[in-house]
């Protein structure tokens, strides 16, 4: 879980702005990954309209407009290594993290690229209509009529578990959290996730 950061020291206002100012230039996907990540920070202070940006990582809060999404897509395309080392270990503790099999993380490596798209660019366009799209989801959640049951992890890094029990209580759905479960319930405790998922049908 990321918790609250302290305000930027007039230092690193400074920077935030000067890398902000870098990045709306629209300059080459290389000379973004040289400055780091420090304006992405205060560019998202600069957006007008963030939606629930406290349940959102602000990574992933970042990718939603510009000029902070070209920041953070040139980061992550520059850290993938990191990235797929370490997403799934995000927010838990020692025991609580598990381990891929080799065949999945050889996998992960080689559908990072596919021709001119990576990971981190579907990622970037995906979210660029987040927004939008969320907000034609909610304005037609009087319409769903198939039973759901949201299943979120407890310890969810990326996405808030108050997510989830929001659009729960708002579609008026069965909410189940797991209990020292991260974003990835299907890998980190598959057995639990499908007698979750089997039980929810037989309920119905």
């Amino acid at each position: 879980m990321v918790g609250p950061e302290p305000p930027p020291t007039d230092q690193q206002s400074r920077t935030y702005r000067r890398d902000a100012e870098f990045a709306e230039k629209n300059v080459h996907e290389s000379e973004l990954c040289e400055l780091g990540v420090s304006a992405v920070k205060f560019l998202l202070n600069l957006t007008p309209s963030r939606n629930r940006p406290q349940y959102m990582h602000a990574n992933l809060q970042s990718l939603k407009s510009k000029p902070s999404s070209d920041l953070t897509r040139a980061y992550m395309n520059n850290t993938r290594d990191e990235i797929l080392e370490n997403a799934f270990r995000r927010g838990l503790s020692r025991d609580e993290q598990f381990e891929l099999s080799q065949e999945f993380r050889d996998d992960m490596f080689r559908g990072w690229s596919q021709d001119d798209m990576t990971s981190a660019d579907a990622f970037y366009h995906y979210y660029s209509h987040f927004t939008r799209d969320q907000n034609y989801f909610e304005s037609n959640l009087n319409r769903l009529k198939t039973p759901v049951t949201v299943i979120w992890g407890e310890k969810d890094f990326y996405i808030d578990k108050e997510m989830g029990v929001e659009f729960a209580s708002k579609a008026n759905l069965e909410l189940i959290v797991l209990s020292g479960t991260g974003h990835y319930p299907h890998l980190q405790s598959p057995k639990r996730t499908i007698d979750e998922i089997r039980a929810s049908f037989d309920n119905r």
